[in-house]
C-alpha cells in the first residue's frame, strides 16, 4: 500500500472544499519535483491540494522537496508502478477537478484554473487535454490526437486520446468510469481512458487556450521503453476495448508502425518481446473488457476521419529516428 506524508509547516492551509486537486508524477527526478512542487505551492485559493506521487524514488521526492505548504500531501509507493500510480493520487482526491501533469511539465497559471474551472461547470465534460508547446519555440509537443497537428494544434476538438501528463479530469467521470488499468504501467493508459470516459458518454476535449510546457526530462526514461510498451499494451488496448474488425485493424496498423519504427531504431527484440507478452496478457484482458456502444464507434471512426494523410505520417515519423508514438 502506498505510504502518505505532509509538508511540514502551514504556509497555506489545506482546503477539502476547494475545486482543484494537483497530481504530481515522479521517479527519480529530485530537481524537478522540486521545482514543480514550488511552482504549484504559488497558486491560489483555487487549489486545495496538491499531491504529489513518488513512484518509490531513490530520493524520495518528501526529502527533495523544500516547500512546507498546508495543501501537499506525498504519496510514496512501494516499487516503481510506472504512469499508472496516478491511480494512487485518484483515489484519495477530493476536488472536482483533479489536474495531472509530469514533473517535467510547467506553466500552470491561476488565470488557467479560472478557464477550467468554467469549462467543467459542464457535467458532460470527462476530461480536458492540454496544449504542450516547447518553451522556447512555443511549437506543439508529445502530440497524441488523431488530427493533423499542423492546422489542428490552435482549435478545439473532441478527442480519444488523454495527454496523461498535461489533462484535467471531472472526479465524478473518474469515479463513474474508473481509473488507469494497473497492468499498462506506461503507454496506451490514455486512450484506454478515452474510450470509457466516451463509452459512458462523457465527452473528452482538447482545449489549446490551457497551455503548459514541456523540458523533457531524461533521467529515468529507459531507450527501449516506447518499443516494447506500446508494442505490449496496444494488444490489451483492442481487446478491452474494440469490437473485433475494427480492432484487428487498429492492432495491424499500430503495430505495423512500430516494427517498422524498431526496425529503423535498432529495437527490433523489444518489438518482439512486446507482441510476445502482449499476446500473452490476451487472456486478462478480454476478461476486463467492456461492451463499445455503438455511439462511441460512431464517435471513434469521426476521430479516426480526421487524421492526417499517409504521406505526412511517412514523412514526420519514418525518417526521423527516436520518434514516439
Amino acid at each position: 500500500m502506498p505510504q502518505s506524508g505532509a509538508g511540514s509547516n502551514h504556509t497555506e492551509a489545506p482546503n477539502r472544499h476547494a475545486p482543484v486537486t494537483i497530481v504530481l508524477l515522479t521517479f527519480n527526478r529530485p530537481d524537478h519535483i522540486r521545482q514543480r512542487v514550488r511552482e504549484v505551492c504559488a497558486l491560489g485559493p483555487l487549489v486545495g491540494e496538491i499531491l504529489v506521487v513518488d513512484n518509490c524514488s531513490n530520493v524520495p521526492a518528501a526529502e527533495a522537496c523544500d516547500v512546507a505548504d498546508g495543501r501537499l500531501r506525498f504519496i510514496r509507493t512501494q516499487e516503481n508502478l510506472g504512469a499508472v500510480a496516478r491511480n494512487r493520487a485518484f483515489e484519495i482526491a477530493s476536488g472536482e477537478i483533479i489536474i495531472c501533469l509530469d514533473d517535467d511539465v510547467f506553466g500552470l497559471t491561476d488565470g488557467t484554473l479560472d478557464h477550467l474551472l468554467e469549462r467543467f461547470r459542464d457535467p458532460s465534460l470527462g476530461a480536458v487535454n492540454f496544449r504542450v508547446a516547447d518553451p522556447i519555440s512555443q511549437k506543439p509537443m508529445n502530440w497524441c490526437h488523431h488530427y493533423d497537428v499542423d492546422s489542428c494544434w490552435q482549435r478545439s476538438f473532441v478527442t480519444n486520446e488523454i495527454s496523461e501528463g498535461a489533462v484535467a479530469f471531472s472526479r465524478r467521470a473518474l469515479e463513474q468510469t474508473g481509473f488507469y488499468p494497473e497492468s499498462f504501467f506506461i503507454s496506451h493508459e490514455g486512450p484506454d481512458m478515452a474510450f470509457r470516459l466516451l463509452n459512458q458518454s462523457f465527452r473528452v476535449e482538447y482545449d489549446p487556450a490551457v497551455v503548459v510546457f514541456h523540458e523533457p526530462a531524461t533521467e529515468a526514461r529507459v531507450s527501449w521503453r516506447r518499443y516494447y510498451y506500446d508494442t505490449r499494451n496496444v494488444f490489451w488496448l483492442v481487446a478491452r476495448n474494440f469490437p473485433l474488425f475494427y480492432g484487428l485493424r487498429r492492432l495491424v496498423r499500430e503495430n505495423g508502425a512500430l516494427f517498422v519504427y524498431a526496425v529503423r531504431d535498432g529495437y527490433l527484440r523489444y518489438w518482439f518481446k512486446g507482441c510476445l507478452h502482449g499476446i500473452g496478457g490476451l487472456g486478462r484482458a478480454f476478461r476486463e473488457r467492456r461492451k463499445p456502444l455503438p455511439q462511441t464507434m460512431r464517435l471513434i471512426k469521426h476521430i479516426d476521419s480526421h487524421r492526417p494523410p499517409l504521406w505526412k505520417v511517412i514523412k514526420r515519423r519514418v525518417f526521423r529516428r527516436g520518434v514516439q508514438i
